[in-house]
């Protein structure tokens, strides 16, 4: 009703594509959401969508860059250091994407989030022994992070350690 009002509102339009982006349906996302970074782009919340739908669509490349262009304006958006990581599929963009979540992490206060992301990172390159070091110190700086609890679940699994995967797990599922 409000786009018949005002075609061109851009809350209205913001909204409609995250609400296409959560129902699965992404082409309309995808056109809502670039209509919404042409009206205000600059824009955070549409940026991240836009990364979440690239990811879903499996633009890991423009994925990235929208997570980048987040990042820029918010270095501790756990959602974009998600999306920066979850777009790292070969060794070099895993080493580019730990370049860059250290530099931010330099820049600034130790965050549970760079932690988590560096912690992804090397569960994608099965390096355990790093992954446990930065979740447990992620845990560290903040026990009620559900992201954090996640990335501990997922190294449960990934040593075979079920109990302790579903209770990380359940835990996150709570937090969030």
């Amino acid at each position: 009703k409000v786009l018949q009002t005002v075609p061109l509102q851009a809350a209205a339009i913001r909204q409609l594509g995250i609400i296409y982006q959560e129902q699965g349906k992404l082409s309309r996302a995808y056109a809502f959401l670039k209509k919404a970074d042409e009206l205000d782009p600059q824009n955070l919340q549409v940026h991240l969508q836009l990364g979440l739908t690239y990811f879903s669509l499996q633009d890991r490349k423009m994925a990235v860059q929208e997570a980048n262009w987040v990042l820029e304006k918010q270095q501790t958006q756990e959602e974009a250091l998600a999306i920066l990581t979850d777009s790292c599929a070969s060794l070099a963009e895993i080493q580019e994407a730990r370049l860059r979540i250290e530099k931010l992490r330099q820049s600034g206060t130790s965050q549970a989030a760079y932690h988590v992301a560096l912690g992804a990172l090397f569960l994608k390159q099965q390096d355990l022994t790093n992954a446990e070091a930065e979740i447990s110190q992620a845990m560290n700086l903040n026990p009620q992070s559900a992201t954090a609890q996640m990335a501990l679940g997922n190294l449960c699994w990934m040593r075979n350690d079920l109990a302790g995967a579903e209770k990380a797990f359940h835990s996150a599922a709570e937090l969030s």
